[in-house]
């Protein structure tokens, strides 16, 4: 059997548009074909200041971001690279499983993609665990 890598995947956004919004915090954990673990955290710099909402809904603030935070193309090429996206060559061997991923997160790791010039990948390789949720 062909065994696949799972990496479990959450975004914390500036907003809800990932038109105009961006992640500030990601979590990642993978499970290697070979049954370990590898983890990735980061916080993204954030150019503005978050609003309040956002952080009495994720406990980030602005000041949190900009101690701690990379900037976007650094923390995004990193999740981007740990997930297994590359240039041109379409994602195969990785099953991302996240909450409402489809509907949300997925997008914003497209806008990623595309503005680092990666390729993206399709519906395929994702498993969406709101649907058991409901």
């Amino acid at each position: 059997m062909n065994r696949k890598r799972i990496i479990c995947l959450d975004f914390e956004t500036s907003g809800l548009n990932f038109l105009q919004d961006q992640p500030i915090e990601y979590s990642a954990i993978s499970v290697e074909t070979d049954g370990t673990f590898k983890r990735l955290h980061n916080y993204v710099k954030y150019d503005g200041a978050l609003s309040e909402q956002v952080t009495e809904l994720t406990g980030i603030t602005t000041d949190k971001l900009n101690e701690f935070g990379l900037d976007y193309d650094t923390a995004m090429t990193e999740l981007i690279e740990f997930i297994g996206i590359q240039k041109d060559v379409p994602l195969t061997d990785v099953i991302v499983v996240g909450h409402n991923f489809v509907n949300f997160d997925f997008h914003f790791l497209e806008m990623a993609c595309a503005r680092l010039g990666y390729d993206t990948f399709d519906s395929n390789c994702i498993w969406d665990t709101a649907g058991c949720y409901k």
